[in-house]
């Protein structure tokens, strides 16, 4: 069992200093424990859900410290270089999972490597054909100072193209702006990945360069070093440092293998383990057919519910036939598109289901719950606070408390619930409670380093789920949808009764021939309103089935179209390194530009046609943040124009998604600097409460202003058409003409509106308005006047 470790924050060095003066009196008599720096620093250390710290270099500090019997405490810094300060400066004894360095040299001590981080050459897949040696004469991207920039005879047969970090490394990467990628895998791997990009990047040859990453002890302590290796020696015997690399993504993971392993465990009608031994179910076949499909052979294994649980990973299995797609299951491992939406659901006797809606009504009325300690429901009924749970080994088991008496309810799948309440003979006895407590997408889960079979299968799917096929499996493992539910039992029966009751009323009334008129006018519009809800519940279940068609279309095709595309960039690149004319060279050259455009404006029209879908509810979004994050992210690019970018105050805070609020600042911000010819580009971001634009008072609006270019009259109506572009691509670079597009399309999306006043030779500035977080919030006092 892993120790739970209090993370304390680091107020100062020199508090940190006196405590740890305290510390190293007394922690060789064991009274204190050792303290242990961390930082922020994915996958190594970062803050868990729990508050605890978790990650690679945590988790192998606790087990060391388990081990050799050594009491440790965490203590945070805010960035690398002062945690590297304190461990030299002896206000910390332990650093975990760092790179030896000059400066932590002369006050410590280095245990046995516990991982080792590669530099490698990355390309685009596509490309990535060739080796290290061909590799000459290109475009190389280096994120300085880290691994991967220092001298070497790949950087000198080549140029170095210095980017701000791997994001943006990434990016110019894919946009074909460099040829290849000097970095370490782990952090270049890990972005590809969350991008669900790691498909589009392969690694060339083998490690260019490597450096061990170990246990750092102050020498104060060097009686405990002999103890640590040890510690150290048997998680490596015993293979957990190898399970530690993998679960957090230190090493990269194996390429997808000729036969794909996927693990099942029965659960039916999901997953279905016969006596014989064969494997079945809706999920196994459906994902069987993908892979028929794909050309991708499969082995299928039988596991435990635990190990079902802990997600496929190298040396285990390769996928699962489905999974709930959560967030903590996303964290590890890799999801393709959902085949079915899966939804949990109470279930209880039916004489006591009256009054229960929630699992707070089952908090409320004080009832047993039971659960699979398997289950993806266990978190969320775990988290009900209040709620008395009874853990159980699976659902079959839940279903059996139940049914015993031993349990008032079950939280489980509604679709296998269903199916083993119809084996047990129970159906009438135990009902489900609506609506369901719980609604996700399933999907089949691979582990990470199978991006290629992901987005085959992403192709795929689409098409699968529309064929003949996929809904004969629907109905032979779910059976025909039976109409008469109770649901609907109880409406007939109502139904029913109000007619009756109709009917009396109108036979005691009958004489009223006027009132008689009156009640079957009433009950005409009703029905012709009854008529018109049913319609529009089938449009509006038609639309949301049709957006996911066009949704799925419009990436089908853009992979499709970009395919092409990508193979003439390909064969462009390999006739530059021909001996060709000057002229042959310069039509080659403009052919791999126009494919770059073309795959930019694809792209560009993709991310357009998906703006307006909320994949993920709002949240209070700190703006001051976003646009600190933007400032650091361009500082390179401001420095080199000699530019400034102010942020005016606090700004408040808006109720949206990140990414989205990022891209709207991001694209303004962006274009500012672009379009400025001052020498000096200043750029302001702020906040006020009251504005009149063009005689119109605007309140609560946002604004980005800047020197620049302007933008002339004329061209006012013309400043948010997607993919036009007012200005020379040879003056001020190229561009899609996209960005104020996606602006214009976001703020509208969260009910707001953007506008802007300019004066060409001046500058701009555009104003917008987003939901704000506490809608109370002002700048009081501040009126701008803006003709």
């Amino acid at each position: 069992m892993r120790l739970k470790l209090k993370a304390v924050l680091i107020l100062g060095l020199a508090a940190l200093s006196t405590l740890h003066a305290g510390n190293s009196a007394v922690a060789q008599d064991g009274a204190q424990p050792l303290v242990v720096g961390w930082t922020e620093m994915a996958p190594f250390f970062e803050s868990g859900d729990d508050g605890d710290v978790d990650g690679f270099s945590a988790e192998v500090i606790e087990r060391v410290a388990e081990i050799a019997d050594i009491e440790i405490l965490f203590q945070q810094f805010s960035n690398l270089s002062e945690m590297r300060a304190a461990q030299a400066e002896g206000a910390t004894d332990i650093l975990a999972g760092v790179a030896p360095s000059p400066m932590l040299a002369p006050g410590s001590l280095y245990s046995e490597r516990v991982a080792v981080t590669n530099v490698r050459l990355f390309m685009r897949t596509e490309e990535a054909d060739i080796s290290q040696d061909d590799f000459t004469g290109m475009r190389l991207g280096v994120v300085p100072p880290a691994a991967g920039s220092n001298p070497s005879p790949l950087l000198d047969r080549n140029t170095a193209v210095r980017m701000p970090n791997t994001a943006t490394l990434l990016m110019r990467l894919l946009d074909g702006d460099i040829d290849g990628a000097l970095v370490t895998e782990v952090s270049f791997f890990r972005q590809a990945h969350a991008a669900q990009l790691d498909h589009r990047i392969s690694a060339v040859g083998p490690p260019v360069g490597a450096f061990d990453r170990v246990v750092v002890l102050r020498r104060e302590h060097a009686d405990l070093l002999g103890t640590i290796n040890e510690a150290v020696a048997v998680m490596e015997d015993n293979g957990d440092l190898e399970a530690l690399r993998q679960k957090w993504g230190v090493v990269l993971p194996p390429p997808a293998p000729e036969v794909l392993v996927v693990g099942v465990t029965d659960f039916p009608p999901l997953q279905v383990v016969t006596e014989d031994g064969e494997f079945t179910g809706y999920a196994v076949e459906a994902v069987r057919e993908l892979a028929r499909r794909a050309g991708q052979p499969l082995k299928f294994i039988e596991i435990s519910p635990e190990e079902w649980a802990a997600g496929p990973r190298p040396g285990a299995y390769d996928m699962l036939p489905q999974s709930p797609v959560t967030d903590a299951r996303r964290e590890r491992m890799d999801f393709s598109l959902p085949i079915e939406i899966f939804t949990t659901s109470i279930f209880m006797p039916a004489n006591n289901s009256d009054g229960i809606a929630s699992l707070a009504d089952l908090r409320e009325a004080g009832l047993r719950v039971a659960v699979s300690s398997n289950s993806a429901s266990r978190g969320f009924v775990e988290s009900e606070a209040g709620l008395s749970v009874d853990l159980v080994p699976n659902s079959r088991a839940a279903l059996d408390a139940v049914l015993s008496g031993d349990a008032d309810a079950m939280v489980a799948a509604s679709s296998a619930t269903h199916r083993m309440i119809e084996e047990r003979g129970a159906v009438g006895k135990i009902v489900e409670v609506l609506p369901p407590v719980y609604v996700a997408p399933r999907a089949p889960a691979l582990r990470p380093g199978l991006g290629t079979v992901r987005e085959q299968f992403n192709s795929l799917t689409p098409g699968f789920l529309a064929s003949e096929q996929h809904r004969f499996l629907v109905t032979r493992w779910y059976g025909e949808p039976i109409f008469w539910t109770q649901e609907r039992v109880r409406l007939a029966v109502g139904g029913i009764l109000a007619v009756v009751v109709g009917a009396i009323v109108a036979f005691l009334m009958w004489r009223q021939r006027v009132r008689q008129r009156h009640f079957a006018e009433i009950q005409a519009a009703n029905a012709q309103l009854e008529r018109q809800n049913a319609r529009l519940d089938e449009l509006n279940a038609e639309l949301l089935r049709s957006n996911g068609e066009l949704d799925n279309f419009a990436y089908v095709a853009s992979h499709d179209l970009k395919e092409p595309l990508r193979g003439v960039t390909i064969n462009a690149n390999f006739l530059l390194r021909e001996d060709l004319g000057e002229r042959a060279r310069d039509r080659v050259e403009r052919m791999t530009e126009l494919c770059q455009r073309m795959e930019r404006l694809i792209s560009d029209l993709l991310f357009f046609s998906r703006l307006s879908q909320k994949d993920t509810q709002p949240e209070a979004v700190d703006v001051t943040s976003v646009v600190g994050e933007i400032r650091r992210s361009l500082a390179e690019t401001i420095s080199e124009k000699n530019g400034v970018l102010e942020i005016d105050g606090d700004l408040p805070k808006v109720l949206a998604q990140p990414t989205r609020i990022a891209t709207v600042f991001q694209n303004l911000i962006v274009n500012a600097l672009k379009y400025n010819d001052s020498g000096a580009p200043a750029v302001e971001v702020g906040f006020t409460g009251e504005v009149t634009i063009g005689g119109v008072p605007k309140r609560n609006m946002f604004f980005v202003r800047d020197n620049g270019i302007g933008i002339e009259e004329k061209f006012h109506d013309e400043v948010f058409r997607i993919f036009r572009r007012l200005n020379s691509d040879k003056v001020y670079g190229y561009g899609t003409g996209a960005g104020l597009s996606f602006v214009k399309r976001i703020i509208e999306d969260y009910g707001g509106e953007v506008t802007f006043v300019s004066t060409p030779g001046q500058g701009t500035t555009f104003y917008f308005s987003l939901p704000l977080a506490d809608e109370e919030a002002t700048v009081s006092g501040v009126t701008a006047m803006a003709s």
